[in-house]
């Protein structure tokens, strides 16, 4: 057995025993003689006036050995049997590789990609192990997959899992796949190489997260063997002669979704240059992963670092689920793996909307549902969004409803009482009602009607009517910083929105029931608009009325688009596509429902790997369910059953992994304090240290010198208080 030291800089500090004897002798100081008549006859021992002061000593030599246990401690001593690396043991290996799955390790440098030399290394690694040693590997992208777990003495799979790996792609979270790393060697008494085979990207280790690191650095101070962790740089040695910047296209996004056959958006995306040099590229649009007959837009140049919109209008004619996407040309990127950004639109047939008006004999400026018309359905639009017909309360039957998608209520007084049931059963079976009080002083029948004494669809009750609509005095307007959710808040953008300009001369005060959303306040504070679900469909519920007798609102600049939105929102199921988080789950919906004898859809993910879908009927109606998408980009859903359709689910990317910012030294001193870290710089020469020979067991002895070093505090201190008294 052998005594050694991990860290043998740090016996520098020894050199602090000489500050207790300095002190103690700095703290001396000579009596002073006083001469007595008396004392004079008395004459002293020579001895006794010889003999040195000891009664310091034993407070001296504790102050000294705790500063000496501490230097020896931070040395990290241990006891070594036989001889070897510190930290190996006897016995076959166990290896845990880390690869890092993110786009960055696909940035093709002078000498190939950093994911290509970091397989060959584990290939390399796993020729020189020996029989019995043991393999375990993660692949580290937003969420961690565990491809070989547990840990396989089998080399030849773990070789051909190294091989069968997807593609780079999204971003990784390397604390995350530690942590899943050192949860893999909880019940495991070997000691063992943890190996993050990464470019150093500083994204990827997330330094600033130092409180997920510390965690890290506990769970390893609880394995019952030690664990080494090595982290060698793939990082490519420089770009490849000729090649082009490393530009990349962001989220796409488009003006509205969904869209009407034949309606113009606008697509429009960020294109980033993370360098070397200028980019100067092409920008194409894409409809279904084909090139589009929109010319390209030229991009650049642009510097490096810098970003730059691109934007495209393009109509699409046919209904259902489609792939607009953003390319960059031509395809010599270092990285083509965000060249390309694709997201989902739904084009489907323009909605069908019944306006209800209570005052069919009112001037057109009167009436509520003529301003609502008009703006849902311009007259000379050939591709409406919302088809929209009126209707006179009095002329209202169970059949109106049918084929509607949404039903409006501007003004009414009183609702048909055949009609309040049906209305309710609308609603459930997924259809929309918006309901805009009338001006009439008197509360309305309807709120018995549709309230919690009737069908429950209000999600609040109107109470006092404030204002007065004949004076034409503004007594409220829309606060736009009280706009939320996926209407409201876009309008609120901008410094100065229009929505805030709008005068409303009398509105009710309404009290929101339990389950319903405050989608928009008034200045003062009031509700102005509330939305509540009710089975598959959704009703809202605006505080006073749109007609031109009672505010402004009609000529207001964003009054088109509010009702548009509003619209959109209740007048069907909900086929904005808004991207999901990695790990969340991805639901469908099956429209037309499949035959239940038909077998369950398949959804591709990114890499092209089908995974069977689940079909839940449970709620009335077919959704095909993926549990859990870990991988950023498009999911496309297989038609299900021969009247099926495609179907698209997007999952969004890290915006920051185009940044190919490295850790710095700082970051890596971070890092790497208080554990056995070493982020390498050479993986050839880390092959060498990591493949010695290990005969030897080590048992780290500096715990119990700490613990000493606490007592001798401890000791001190009342060594102190003693001699004081």
């Amino acid at each position: 057995m052998s005594f050694g030291l991990a860290h043998a800089l740090m016996l520098a500090g020894l050199a602090g025993l000489a500050i207790p004897p300095i002190l103690h002798r700095l703290r001396r100081r000579p009596g002073e003689v006083v001469d007595w008549a008396a004392m004079q006859f008395l004459d002293e021992e020579p001895a006794a006036r010889r003999r040195p002061r000891l009664d310091d000593l034993p407070l001296m030599l504790v102050r000294m050995a705790t500063l000496g246990l501490i230097a020896v401690s931070l040395a990290r001593p241990y006891l070594r049997s036989g001889t070897g690396e510190p930290g190996a043991g006897p016995g076959p290996r166990l290896v845990v590789l880390v690869l890092d799955g993110s786009a960055s390790m696909g940035r093709r440098g002078a000498e190939g990609t950093p994911r290509e030399a970091a397989v060959a290394w584990a290939r390399s690694l796993l020729k020189r192990l020996e029989p019995g040693d043991r393999v375990a590997l993660l692949l580290a992208r937003d969420r961690v997959a565990r491809v070989i777990d547990p840990p396989s003495s089998d080399l030849s799979r773990v070789a051909e899992a190294l091989d069968a790996l997807p593609p780079p792609r999204g971003s990784s979270d390397l604390p995350s796949a530690v942590g899943e790393a050192l949860r893999i060697l909880e019940g495991v008494t070997q000691p063992a190489d943890l190996m993050l085979l990464t470019d150093h990207q500083r994204l990827a280790f997330r330094p600033d997260e130092s409180a997920r690191w510390q965690l890290l650095r506990d769970l390893r101070g609880r394995l019952p063997a030690p664990v080494r962790l090595w982290a060698p740089d793939f990082s490519p040695a420089g770009p490849a002669a000729g090649s082009t910047p490393d530009g990349s296209v962001g989220p796409v996004s488009v003006s509205r979704d969904p869209i009407a056959p034949g309606m113009t958006l606008t697509v429009s995306a960020e294109i980033a240059n993370a360098g070397p040099g200028p980019l100067v590229r092409q920008a194409e649009l894409l409809i279904d992963g084909q090139l589009a007959s929109i010319p390209a837009q030229a991009v650049g140049p642009l510097p490096p670092g810098a970003r730059a919109p691109v934007l495209f209008r393009a109509s699409i004619a046919d209904a259902g689920e489609h792939l607009l996407g953003i390319r960059l040309r031509p395809a010599d990127d270092p990285n083509p793996v965000d060249d390309t950004s694709e997201r989902p639109v739904t084009v489907r047939d323009a909605l069908s909307a019944l306006l209800v008006t209570g005052e069919p004999d009112a001037d057109a400026v009167e009436r509520a549902t003529e301003f609502l018309r008009i703006a849902l359905a311009p007259v000379d639009d050939q591709a409406p969004v919302v088809r929209a017909r009126a209707a006179a309360v009095s002329s209202l039957t169970p059949t109106s409803l049918d084929g509607q998608s949404l039903v409006i209520l501007a003004g009414v007084d009183r609702l048909p009482d055949e009609f309040s049931g049906p209305l309710a059963r609308f609603v459930g079976q997924g259809g929309g009602l918006l309901v805009i009080p009338g001006s009439r002083a008197e509360v309305p029948g309807w709120v018995d009607q549709l309230g919690p004494r009737g069908s429950d669809l209000l999600p609040a009750l109107p109470g006092d009517l404030k204002g007065e609509v004949g004076r034409r005095e503004a007594v409220a307007h829309p606060a736009p910083s009280s706009f939320s959710g996926p209407v409201m808040a876009p309008l609120a953008a901008g410094d100065a929105p229009a929505l805030g300009l709008a005068d409303l001369y009398s509105y009710r005060v309404l009290r929101p029931l339990p389950g319903s959303t405050v989608a928009a306040r008034l200045d003062n504070g009031d509700p102005w608009i509330v939305e509540r679900p009710r089975g598959r469909g959704r009703v809202a519920l605006l505080a006073g009325p749109l007609d031109a007798n009672s505010g402004t609102l009609p000529i207001n600049a964003d009054f088109v688009p509010l009702v548009h939105e509003w619209a959109g929102r209740l007048g069907g199921p909900d086929a904005t596509h808004r991207p999901v988080r990695p790990g969340e789950p991805l639901a469908f919906d099956l429209d037309p429902p499949p035959a239940a004898d038909v077998a369950a859809p398949t959804i591709t993910d990114p890499d092209g790997v089908r995974h069977p879908a689940s079909i839940d009927r449970s709620a009335g109606r077919a959704v095909a369910r993926l549990r859990q998408a870990d991988i950023p980009g498009v999911y496309r859903l297989d038609p299900a059953g021969p009247r099926g359709r495609a179907a698209y689910a997007t999952v969004a990317a890290d915006p920051r992994e185009p940044d190919p910012a490295r850790l710095t030294p700082a970051d890596a001193a971070r890092l790497a304090l208080g554990w056995p870290l070493e982020l390498d710089s050479s993986p050839a020469r880390l092959a060498g240290r990591l493949l010695a020979p290990r005969a030897a067991t080590d048992r780290e002895a500096w715990r119990p010198l700490l613990l000493l070093a606490l007592g001798g505090l401890a000791l001190e201190a009342w060594m102190s208080r003693l001699r004081a008294r």
